[in-house]
């Protein structure tokens, strides 16, 4: 019989709160860089970057998640560069701890996480000795497209459409 595999995640902290996201959903880690805002959107957006030419909407996860946070951006402040699927988008964090391994078997409270207003969690790890909220980042980036959609009207996301392809 053999033994699931461990798996690579990134440690992150958003606030206080210690999460890990799997690192295949991410592409690179950046630090800040120029912003450009988006006009009526929610405050956790921060507006878009251009990434290797692709525009990417860039969210506070901290914000969007109500954790304070109590230190101002700086230019060391991390980004995570993520893709998943077809969608793509930058994330500011509040600290990137470090790479860990931890083994999906162990993953604890899926079920709690697993409810009708779609958590972006799929459980808790246990991470280099660390309990981490095990953070969907699919999940994440779907919920930031639709929640802008509803919050600001189709009108607002068809404008970053528009701004993200250069046709403005």
């Amino acid at each position: 019989m053999t033994m699931p595999q461990d798996q690579k995640y990134l440690k992150i902290k958003l606030g206080d709160v210690l999460c890990c996201v799997e690192l295949s959903y991410i592409l690179r880690t950046i630090t800040l860089v120029d912003i450009n805002p988006i006009p009526q959107a929610p405050s956790f957006i921060n507006g878009f970057i251009n990434f290797a030419g692709t525009q990417l909407m860039v969210a506070d996860l901290s914000a969007r998640f109500g954790l304070s946070s109590e230190q101002p951006y700086t230019l060391d402040t991390p980004m995570l560069i993520c893709r998943s699927g077809d969608s793509m988008a930058a994330f500011i964090v509040d600290e990137i701890v470090g790479l860990v391994s931890a083994n999906e078997s162990s993953a604890q409270l899926e079920a709690n996480f697993d409810c009708k207003e779609k958590l972006p969690f799929k459980g808790v790890l246990n991470c280099a000795d660390e309990v981490c909220l095990w953070l969907d980042l699919a999940q994440v980036i779907n919920i930031l497209v639709s929640q802008l959609a509803s919050e600001c009207g189709p009108e607002i996301l068809s404008n970053f459409e528009s701004l993200v392809s250069g046709q403005v």
